[in-house]
């Protein structure tokens, strides 16, 4: 901002090692410093070089547009102070709301993109990239919490399409939830599935150890949140193998 504020921060980078990937890691010491008048900035251009393979050559093409950017920091923020809070809010809450909330957030961010791309490409890429929300959601959420989650994941996402439409048709849209619903829906059976293979005894349909195992963690968080007691019975049968060796395990 002035001479005197410059030469202090020449003198504090003279003679000190730069390291950087072209350096190495032994880096280089500062001998010599560049120094230029600073100004205000009254245009803004992002530039990108890209190879012409038509002519061979190096195309630089420039752009205006920040949005881009924006959006970088505006879901950066978002995200972190979705992680504050979940962090906050996450260890006082029950039945699963934090994920909900910081789902909820993704899909807002998710319709920002949506708004801030420049081409119904970008638009149809994000549409698409919705489906990976939706496999978290067939895993994590319960059924009845699946459906809110489609709901307001697609709603966003057509609502933003309809206030900047890029995409040549409807039927993308369509295209789109048709993909991200099937494939939430295949996942939720599939995990299900493979939960109650997993925490399950295939005869009497009761947890097994490792079914237990889980529950008992899940037990102790609630009671720990909402200060409750919790009981733990256990019945030995006796001779029962005996029965199963007689009567087979069917019986």
């Amino acid at each position: 901002k002035s001479a005197e504020e410059a030469g202090q921060h020449a003198v504090a980078m003279l003679g000190q090692d730069l390291v950087t990937k072209q350096t190495g890691a032994a880096g280089r010491t500062v001998k010599r410093l560049y120094v230029e008048q600073g100004c205000d900035i009254k245009r803004e251009l992002y530039l990108s070089l890209l190879v012409d393979r038509a002519i061979g050559r190096i195309a630089v093409v420039a752009s205006t547009d920040a949005r881009l950017r924006l959006l970088d920091l505006g879901a950066t923020a978002v995200f972190a102070g979705a992680a504050a809070a979940m962090r906050f809010i996450g260890p006082r809450a029950q039945g699963g709301l934090p994920l909900d909330i910081a789902l909820g957030v993704s899909y807002v961010v998710a319709s920002i993109g949506v708004l801030t791309v420049p081409d119904g490409y970008g638009q149809l890429v994000i549409g698409f990239a919705l489906v990976m929300f939706g496999v978290f959601v067939g895993v994590f959420r319960p059924l009845e919490r699946m459906g809110w989650h489609l709901a307001v994941m697609l709603l966003l996402y057509g609502a933003a399409l309809l206030y900047d439409p890029h995409l040549p048709n409807p039927v993308y849209f369509l295209v789109v939830a048709v993909t991200v619903c099937t494939v939430t829906l295949m996942v939720y059976t599939l995990a299900g599935r493979l939960r109650r293979m997993a925490l399950h005894d295939p005869l009497t349909r009761v947890l097994n150890r490792r079914g237990l195992e889980v529950m008992s963690d899940v037990v102790a968080a609630q009671a720990g949140r909402s200060d409750t007691p919790v009981s733990l019975v256990i019945i030995d049968l006796d001779k029962f193998k005996q029965f199963n060796d007689s009567a087979g395990h069917v019986a």
